[in-house]
């Protein structure tokens, strides 16, 4: 059977369940995030400069130049959808691993336990 051997060790966890504002998703084994759920206002973010003139005694006037970050908005992700998709990417080695086992089945026994479950997984 073909395997992936690349990815971080399942299970994998959403922080609090999805619930926390920081949106990671962790695998347990290896304690380290394999992803990041967005929530609220995502786009790019890039840096950008401001000018703005400042008084300086006798010399005259001169520029302060401030440095910050921008962010193009493309749209907004509620809280709600935040935690099923947080849900959703944690099951990703759980998925994995049933979709394997679809691989190498050759009985109709083994049909009906595989879609058991497939069906177990989705309705978790």
């Amino acid at each position: 059977m073909a395997e992936l051997k690349t990815h971080s060790p399942g299970p994998w966890k959403a922080c609090r369940d999805g619930e926390c504002s920081c949106g990671f998703i962790w695998s347990q084994p290896a304690d380290h995030p394999v992803a990041k759920v967005l929530r609220d206002v995502w786009g790019d973010d890039y840096p950008a400069i401001r000018i703005t003139p400042s008084e300086r005694g006798l010399t005259g006037t001169s520029f302060e130049i401030t440095a910050y970050m921008e962010q193009i908005s493309y749209g907004q992700i509620d809280p709600e959808t935040a935690q099923e998709n947080a849900k959703l990417i944690a099951l990703s080695p759980d998925m994995l691993k049933v979709l394997q086992q679809g691989l190498v089945i050759t009985t109709v026994e083994e049909i009906k336990e595989w879609q058991k479950l497939v069906r177990n997984l989705i309705l978790r």
